[in-house]
């Protein structure tokens, strides 16, 4: 459990995280001026845009890659593409690496004299394009002066048949490096308002880009061996081990690593979506060995020896990782730095782990040794860690828990008996047979390869589970059936012995029945995952129980529970709004209220209008009016944001003038802008909801706006009179509050 706990605050925030190319022939050739040291008077907003000529090249060349593959941008395998998209920009004299690191740096020469002037203390200027095959490039504008380094980055996107500039940040580096292995690395700190948000913190920024060039035949082998297994959710080349002596070596993250290479799909035997739920599989002895054993000589004693294996059922028990086995998201990347053919057939590779994020390009180095075959298959031989004294920790590799962690994380005793669990199951089936057709019928699998509903077709599946007298409910959409739940509370509050199944669709093509139970005086829930095969037959995914602290139901009919053991993933409470707000209502609430906080600033929680409208001013209440002015995240510049964009915002939708938002909100009048205060957002704030409202004669809405707290089991923890003047433009203004 101490490995548990040691990452818990490190995922909870990765999980609130939990929502960011051969063209022209020779007389085409465009030659580019020289890079060279920037003249003192140029400012740096002169040095950080974006030339014009490179920026036009980069889309011609582009556009020229994908016409002669046209299939490219739309598969995995990009190699081709980004060779003939860096192949013309060397053409072109333009420095630019790989974003996959799979091809040698461009014009590197010119990356060698810039870092030799950094190194001496000279001034110089150098911009480096990184270049990927998915529509996108990044463009580092660097500047050397007196020994230090700054970074202009701005990232790229191709929308529309044009290149859009999607984001800009500027950090001064705190630290580079040309390494020994032939690489230039650097690290620094931005300002970026969502990181903020997110991890209170700066962004870090780190880039590793190799300048010396690598024998083709070593980036061969790192693409066929090394490469698709890496360094994340295993430790197959982070630990030594030989065949017949398999040591620490984990089979069940190889059976993930190899199962869509021996299947040709991905794995079915997935984690539950509720990160609190764990899942156990039993995968058929053959299916299991196939995969786990696809590049290992490992005989089948010794396979079952390392795993769970039930030979009553012929099956192996398989539990796959979970949240409490997530590893850390920036992982090192194998390079092959030289080989050796063997004798016997076999190939001993040395590996480098280069690490941007440790500032390192050789965070460890391991040999591995591969036998290949005939028909192009392979089987992994022995891996051997080299340690040195400059080692890095290993520290972003999660173990799998062991069974006695899982259990002590998972483990439930359930108030149901067998007979009762299988009916429950049998419901679960019943009711996914109720609405397969509709997934049947619905569009395949987008970019990301995940099924989708869209909010027509779970509305549907919804009202045809109402229609058979199951309680079911989908994000956004009404609950059918809620008197269900009524009925089991009331039994509860009289101490009856009862139960009642909530099914939600899922965007994902999945459905989940949560069945809460009260027996014998304790609450707990029986969940039931139903997925469904290729052919459309649904199919139990996992069944799990958890015990419930606590339920409630409010009486605006907020359904509200906790678990006894709190979900470290989420809020504390879980919850359903079983009776809706009228229609009107939740256009109101999606219009003025949800973007809104109780706990940032006042204009909640004061009694404010016209005459003292300033006293609310804070430089947090910009942020919440971007986002409802924009749809977006707000941008800044360097922290800054321009006057007239902050000012014309805050003026919109507040009854306040230009001089008390820059007497209220850190204008500066040097550079004309306002800081951008980035907001920390509380975990478990209260949200409002508009509860009634009233149109004016004078062109104004007055709203009701009840504040919702289900940690504190209340559906009206406050109540509030919001005025708001509509404008013809679709924006509007907030008059007044008053506290009810």
């Amino acid at each position: 459990m101490i490995q548990i706990e040691k990452r818990l605050i490190f995922i909870t925030l990765l999980l609130l995280l939990l929502p960011i190319l051969s063209g022209c022939g020779p007389d085409q050739t465009k030659t580019l001026p020289p890079q060279t040291a920037p003249s003192p008077a140029k400012t740096e907003a002169e040095t950080a845009a974006a030339p014009e000529d490179i920026l036009s090249l980069y889309q011609e060349i582009y556009e020229q890659a994908l016409a002669d593959e046209p299939a490219a941008a739309n598969v995995r395998d990009t190699l081709s593409i980004i060779q003939k998209i860096t192949r013309e920009l060397r053409a072109h004299g333009v420095t630019a690496v790989d974003s996959e690191n799979q091809t040698d740096m461009v014009n590197p020469q010119q990356m060698r004299a810039f870092a030799d002037a950094l190194k001496s203390g000279e001034t110089a200027a150098l911009t480096v394009l990184v270049v990927s095959a998915y529509g996108r490039f990044t463009e580092y504008h660097l500047r050397a002066e007196e020994g230090a380094l700054s970074v202009i980055k701005t990232y790229y996107q191709y929308v529309e048949g044009a290149f859009e500039p999607k984001s800009r940040v500027s950090f001064p580096a705190d630290s580079w490096q040309y390494t020994a292995e032939g690489y230039f690395l650097f690290t620094g700190k931005s300002s970026q308002a969502q990181s903020l948000v997110l991890t209170m913190s700066e962004d870090a920024e780190f880039e590793a880009w190799r300048v010396e060039p690598l024998n083709a035949q070593y980036r061969e082998w790192n693409r066929r061996y090394l490469l698709p297994v890496g360094y994340g959710r295993n430790n197959m080349f982070l630990t030594d081990w030989k065949e017949n002596s398999y040591g620490t070596l984990d089979i069940y993250d190889l059976f993930d690593k190899f199962y869509p290479e021996a299947f040709g799909q991905a794995s079915p035997y997935t984690a539950s979506t509720d990160a609190a739920i764990g899942t156990v599989w039993h995968v058929p002895e053959k299916e299991f060995e196939k995969a786990a054993s696809l590049h290992l000589a490992i005989d089948t004693t010794a396979l079952r020896a390392k795993t769970k294996y039930l030979p009553e059922a012929g099956v192996y028990e398989y539990r796959p990782r979970g949240f409490y086995e997530t590893e850390y998201p920036n992982l090192p990347y194998p390079e092959v730095v030289d080989g050796t053919e063997n004798a016997d057939g076999t190939l001993t590779l040395l590996v480098n782990a280069v690490y941007p994020a440790m500032e390192t390009s050789r965070a460890f180095t391991h040999e591995l040794t591969i036998r290949p075959d005939t028909q192009d298959g392979f089987q992994y031989v022995s891996n051997t860690v080299l340690h040195t004294d400059q080692d890095y920790d290993m520290g972003w590799h999660t173990d799998r828990l062991t069974e006695e962690e899982w259990k002590d994380v998972y483990g439930q005793t359930s108030l149901l008996t067998k007979q009762e669990q299988d009916r429950l199951e049998a419901d679960a089936l019943t009711a996914a047979g109720q609405i397969a057709p509709v997934f049947q019928n619905s569009a395949p699998a987008g970019e990301s390869g995940i099924p989708c509903l869209s909010a027509g077709q779970r509305e549907e599946t919804v009202f045809l589970l109402g229609k058979a007298g199951f309680v079911a409910v989908s994000e956004h959409i009404p609950m059918e059936n809620p008197g269900q739940i009524e009925a089991f509370y009331r039994d509860y509050l009289e101490n009856r012995d009862t139960q009642v199944t909530v099914f939600q669709i899922n965007d994902d093509k999945t459905l989940d029945a949560m069945t809460f139970l009260y027996k014998k005086g304790k609450l707990q829930t029986c969940y039931v995952g139903t997925d469904f095969r290729d052919d459309g037959t649904p199919e139990i995914r996992e069944t799990r129980f958890r015990d419930i602290a606590r339920i409630s139901l409010t009486p605006k009919g907020y359904f509200i529970y906790s678990y006894k053991e709190t979900p470290q993933y989420a809020s504390l409470c879980q919850y359903w709004r079983i009776r809706p707000l009228p229609e009107k209502c939740r256009e109101l609430t999606e219009k003025y209220v949800k973007y809104l906080s109780y706990v940032n600033y006042d204009l909640l929680v004061k009694n404010w209008d016209y005459s003292n409208a300033e006293t609310i001013l804070t430089p947090s209440l910009y942020e919440d009016l971007c986002r409802i002015h924009t749809g977006r995240e707000p941008m800044s510049e360097n922290g800054r944001i321009p006057a007239s964009q902050y000012e014309q915002i805050m003026t919109r939708y507040l009854p306040v003038s230009k001089e008390q938002v820059r007497a209220h909100c850190g204008y500066d009048g040097k550079t004309d802008s306002y800081p951008h205060e980035v907001v920390m957002h509380r975990q478990y704030p209260p949200f409002g909801e508009v509860t009634d409202y009233t149109e004016n004669p004078d062109g104004t809405i007055t709203l009701t706006v009840d504040g919702v707290w289900v940690e504190e089991d209340t559906d009206c923890a406050f109540t509030s009179i919001i005025v708001i003047q509509p404008f013809a433009d679709g924006t509007f203004r907030y008059l007044s509050n008053a506290i009810a």
